[in-house]
């Protein structure tokens, strides 16, 4: 049987070689640095195969579509090993002369054995039509039910030419504030001219492409619509923050301390990292050297993020917000988290969120009112945390987020352009790493949390029934039974045992349930036992599930290095990784776990049901239990407040669940309004409290990471390539 994902698709390759020469600033391979011509080139390539035959139209609406993969790029310590990619057409790119900048594009097929008789270009003659000339080559070289199968292909999809472009009169002013987006556009085969800013900031100049970009998608939409649709992101939102070690660890950043440490410039290093906390490299960029050393990482990384967004023609937009212009303030809120008095923690959120409020007008002028979009951030920082429409973002949309940086996780994740698809069948079966000492209050808290609300009638049918015909709501009446999920249980005291727990994993959620922390210095750590266990130990000894889910204090925090559990389990292999931004209250944390075990128990065979059954993402998933338990949180706070009763208490969570599962345009307001009348207290009122003591509650320090977007829970019925 054909592997339809290798046959369509198309590898590119980089050949890096065996080492890893990390940049300074943020750990991205100096080597990769010199080439970011390379990832703008692969972006005016095909992404696979069917590309070759489609008209520009489909093509476009194909990419809108989301359930097709993005751009796959791999790398190779050589080209000999690019062979044993599983990948049926492979562009390899490669450094032939050894000068340190690559300069041929070599095709190789499955079919071959050796590299003898490949076919290469000059990189500079590497093209949309010389690749499309010689992978339909290579096509009549492979085994003849996969040469007849491109071929078949080609007779269903081809139309007339694809090799025309959609020309503008368009001139935009290029920089690196609307680079990734120009080269979306380059990517969808649109000509335009341009000029060039630099680093410097000007926001009419780094919205135009964007304005060109949504008026072609909008276009696309209404006269070929994707069918199959699920969108993947609606808005990629970039920033100015980099590594904050230098601002964590200031001790380590004096002109004596680095001169010991070997740093050839010292003044020179300090000078640009002032330039680089507080976004004002242009400054610095003519007469510092090491800012210019800066500038060309963060041109790689708009390359990188040009590239994901092409793949899905996704809009992007960059924002001038640097390091400093929020850190003292998510320093304060991490000493105040951290500390036994919470009663400042409120204000200095509400700090933090005005901080990001002046620069998120621009992208969120992006987004539609009254609907909820998928946006992926590219950042350092929380900006899940800043407001739209009176809530948080990552309450309001479905918000997941890719670091700066280490560098090596961050490409995993931007050049991971392969989406899986999972049945109900592949989450029957979660594994559980736990580990506590005897005598801790902690050791059986997720366990009886899980099991009682696994076997409790939270969701009684007759309830639910009542509660729906009270309020004119719909009520689902068919009977779908439950997911009967397995919970295996790996409960470890060393470091041995854990990696024991972390081997032979074959379940697609694992859960991670210990504490967890992460010291000034150093990485995330797991407390095992006796052991402090870091991730990054065990690389290269196991394999991550797709999707992992942290149950432990600080691992992915606000205010630490870049090296967090979460990013060493991106490294690992994992999707998505569910973290915590700061320490995690462990009632609420163990709470909110057994929740999402029962979501998927519960919600998932509905949503997927046979007949009308609607595939989900993973992202959209946890974004649905954020609501939740942001609500739930909620009226917790305001029982506690106003007096509410447990049954009234019932009757306001059952009425926030008619509205965001499956959501409402207007949810938040409706909500809003009907807890007014229900409690008898005025609108303005209760905006006042959520104002004034709710402006940080427990659910938003789960942070999703990585690409949960790119994780589809599949409905058989809705998306026939999941078949």
């Amino acid at each position: 049987m054909l592997n339809q994902r290798y046959l369509t698709s198309i590898c590119y390759v980089i050949v890096t070689g065996d080492s890893y020469d990390s940049s300074f600033f943020n750990g991205y391979d100096n080597s990769l640095v010199r080439n970011t011509d390379v990832f703008k080139k692969i972006g005016t390539l095909p992404k696979s195969m069917d590309e070759l035959f489609f008209v520009k139209e489909d093509m476009i609406s194909a990419r809108l579509s989301g359930v097709f993969d993005g751009y796959k790029v791999r790398f190779c310590p050589s080209l000999e090993s690019a062979l044993e990619l599983p990948y049926d057409f492979k562009v390899v790119l490669v450094d032939a002369e050894d000068c340190g900048r690559i300069n041929r594009a070599f095709f190789i097929s499955g079919a071959q054995k050796d590299i003898e008789s490949y076919k290469s270009v000059r990189f500079e003659d590497l093209n949309f039509s010389s690749a499309r000339e010689n992978l339909l080559k290579l096509s009549r070289g492979l085994s003849p039910d996969k040469s007849d199968y491109i071929s078949k292909l080609e007779y269903f999809l081809s139309r007339k030419s694809t090799g025309k472009y959609i020309y503008t009169d368009f001139k935009f002013d290029a920089s690196l504030y609307n680079s990734a987006t120009l080269a979306v556009l380059s990517s969808l085969r649109v000509k335009y001219g341009s000029g060039s800013l630099g680093p410097k900031w000007d926001e009419d100049k780094a919205s135009e492409p964007l304005e060109l970009l949504r008026d072609l998608r909008g276009r696309i939409f209404k006269n070929v619509p994707p069918v199959p649709f699920l969108p993947h992101v609606d808005l990629i939102l970039t920033d100015m923050s980099s590594d904050l070690n230098s601002l964590v660890l200031k001790q380590h950043y004096t002109q004596s301390y680095l001169r010991n440490e070997g740093h050839a410039d010292p003044r020179g290093l300090i000078e640009a990292l002032t330039f680089i906390n507080r976004n004002s490299i242009a400054e610095g960029l003519d007469n510092n050297s090491i800012v210019h050393q800066f500038y060309m990482e963060r041109l790689l990384i708009e390359a990188m993020v040009g590239l994901y967004a092409a793949g899905y023609a996704s809009p992007c937009i960059k924002i001038p917000l640097g390091n400093k212009s929020v850190f003292g303030t998510l320093k304060n809120i991490g000493i105040i988290d951290r500390g036994t008095s919470h009663n400042k923690l409120n204000s200095e959120v509400l700090n933090l969120v005005g901080e990001l409020d002046k620069f998120m007008k621009v992208p969120l002028d992006q987004i539609q009112e009254g609907y909820t979009s998928a946006i992926k951030l590219i950042s350092n920082l929380p900006i899940e945390w800043a407001h739209h429409n009176g809530l948080p973002l990552m309450v309001r949309h479905e918000v997941s987020r890719i670091p700066i940086s280490p560098g090596m996780s961050t490409m995993m994740s931007l050049l991971d352009g392969e989406q899986i698809y999972l049945g109900l069948t592949d989450l029957k079966k979660v594994r559980v790493i736990s580990s506590f000492e005897e005598n801790d209050v902690l050791k059986y808290q997720l366990e009886n949390k899980i099991e009682l609300l696994m076997s409790s009638r939270a969701y009684d049918e007759k309830f639910l029934s009542e509660q729906a015909n009270k309020l004119g709501a719909p009520h689902c009446t068919e009977n779908i039974a439950p997911l009967d999920i397995d919970i295996e249980w790996y409960k470890v005291n060393s470091a041995e045992e854990f990696l024991l727990g972390l081997s032979n994993n074959d379940c697609a959620v694992t859960i991670f349930n210990m504490h967890g922390g992460h010291g000034l210095e150093g990485t995330g750590t797991f407390a095992v036992g006796s052991d402090e266990v870091s991730v990054y130990d065990l690389l290269g000894k196991f394999q991550a599930s797709p999707i992992v889910i942290l149950c432990s204090c600080d691992t992915n925090p606000i205010d630490r290095n870049h090296y967090s559990t979460a990013a060493a389990f991106q490294l690992a292999g994992a999707k998505t990784v569910l973290a915590s931004a700061l320490p995690i209250l462990s009632d609420e944390a163990s709470t909110f776990i057994a929740r999402l075990l029962l979501r998927i128990k519960l919600y998932l065979p509905k949503r997927l049901a046979n007949g009308d059954g609607l595939s989900i993402r993973w992202s959209s998933f946890v974004a649905g239990m954020v609501r939740r338990s942001f609500y739930s949180e909620l009226f917790d706070s305001m029982a506690k407040e106003f007096g509410i009763t447990a049954h009234v208490e019932s009757k306001l969570n059952y009425y926030a669940g008619t509205k965001v599962d499956p959501l409402h345009e207007h949810w938040h307001e409706e909500i809003m309004q009907y807890v007014s009348e229900t409690i008898g207290v005025d609108a303005d009122v209760i905006h006042d409290f959520m104002k004034s003591s709710f402006a940080f509650p427990e659910c938003l320090k789960y942070i999703q990471m990585g690409n949960p977007e790119s994780i589809i829970i599949a409905a058989e019925r809705h998306i026939a390539t999941a078949q």
